[in-house]
């Protein structure tokens, strides 16, 4: 499942930030950018696809959807584009 996909790779960010001896000031640019497009791609597609199933009342304003899809758009433009994480992750792996 993808939605499982964002926490693990947020698990084995913290667990690499742990290692003994390492300095806690240490930045982790790939996986933290890893995580944020993970995250907000599957929030994204996730709010889509449940407005789409609930039709034309994932429009409305009167329902919750409208908002949450609101918002899990504007995620991936917020703290970074997406296209600008996978830009940040391919350069650290030198490409």
């Amino acid at each position: 499942m993808r939605t499982s996909v964002a926490p693990d790779l947020i698990f084995d960010m913290l667990r690499s930030l742990s290692i003994p001896g390492q300095d806690p000031g240490t930045v982790l640019p790939r996986e933290t950018s890893m995580v944020k497009l993970t995250a907000t791609e599957t929030a994204r597609r996730v709010a889509l696809d449940a407005m789409q199933m609930m039709g034309g009342y994932g429009y409305a304003t009167e329902y919750d959807m409208e908002r949450l899809v609101r918002a899990t758009v504007v995620s991936t433009v917020y703290g970074g584009t997406s296209e600008i994480q996978r830009e940040i992750i391919g350069k650290t792996y030198g490409l």
